[in-house]
């Protein structure tokens, strides 16, 4: 037993001998553990002098050491008191340290002009879709055809009564996010494109919303080693391109949702996309590029970029 595994089970068990937490009395427990740590929050606080300008620079320490305690033993105890364990809660802990960590990279990055790449996430870095398509099969025992034409398979879905976006929320819930496999070449493709001079911005549909999605988008990022510019989420790519600043700046976009590629060519925008099943209902268009291995965006953007500059 590790030492966190430790101080988790210490708290459940000192909680034990107070009250029985049922699923009738688990909210009211939790507003009391939350008014509790409130004080001891602001216990904690005057071990100092708080106020700016005051003459009392006195620091007592000890009193920092068992306030700071008593902050963690409420934490932990609305931690049990919901059923999540340690791992549960350092995993969480290194996916939020990840996004501290990336977000403030991107923080650092300051647009300087040079030409933008739009680039997609999911089935473009990621293999979403062989990820959780092993995942429904294993969880729901749906065999899906690879090659099938839909994106979630409402249809199978539909037969078995689940509706697909609770279905998706219980992937992103049970960590399938941070399982993914990046696409073959996907790392390199995007390393190429920064050395090649161009900024990339990876916009993603996914729900940042939701905590589990959006700090394991950071993690995955993190531990692949994605140098991109900046990350955003955002459900209406083009709308979000229009508030984005870039203007002309932008030589393409990488992306393979069949929704947010016809709105970028209605707009004007280049799209390189890879040839799926799932878009084939896009066609050719002047503006779009299709493309089979990773390997070969590096070719398309620039060619793209020098017909822009002409």
């Amino acid at each position: 037993m590790s030492d966190l595994e430790r101080l988790f089970a210490m708290q459940a068990d000192y909680q034990e001998k107070l009250r029985a937490i049922t699923d009738e009395n688990r909210s009211d427990e939790m507003r009391k553990l939350c008014l509790a740590l409130h004080a001891e929050v602001t216990d904690l606080s005057r071990c100092i002098n708080i106020r700016p300008h005051g003459e009392d620079t006195s620091v007592n320490r000890d009193r920092i050491l068992y306030d700071a305690v008593d902050v963690v033993r409420y934490t932990v105890a609305i931690l049990n008191n919901w059923g999540f364990d340690a791992a549960s809660f350092l995993s969480a802990y290194q996916e939020k340290d990840a996004y501290l960590r990336v977000s403030h990279r991107f923080d650092q990055n300051a647009y300087d002009g040079r030409p933008v790449v739009l680039c997609d996430m999911d089935d473009i870095l990621t293999e979403f879709r062989e990820g959780y398509y092993r995942w429904v099969n294993k969880t729901y025992g749906i065999d899906t055809d690879p090659n099938t034409t839909q994106y979630y398979m409402v249809d199978e879905f539909k037969e078995l009564g689940v509706n697909p976006e609770d279905a998706f929320r219980r992937f992103i819930s049970e960590g399938g996010m941070l399982d993914l496999e990046p696409v073959s070449g996907s790392a390199m493709m995007i390393h190429r494109l920064v050395e090649a001079g161009f900024w990339v911005h990876i916009v993603t549909a996914r729900p940042e919303e939701d905590p589990a999605c959006k700090y394991s988008t950071y993690m995955w990022l993190s531990e692949i080693d994605v140098p991109c510019h900046k990350l955003s989420f955002t459900p209406e790519k083009y709308r979000w391109l229009v508030q984005s600043g870039y203007g002309d700046r932008v030589v393409c976009a990488i992306d393979d949702s069949s929704k947010h590629v016809a709105e970028y060519l209605k707009h004007g925008i280049s799209v390189v996309c890879p040839k799926k099943s799932y878009n084939r209902d896009l066609g050719d268009h002047p503006r779009l590029s299709w493309y089979n291995e990773a390997h070969e965006v590096l070719g398309i953007v620039n060619s793209l970029a020098k017909l822009r500059d002409t």
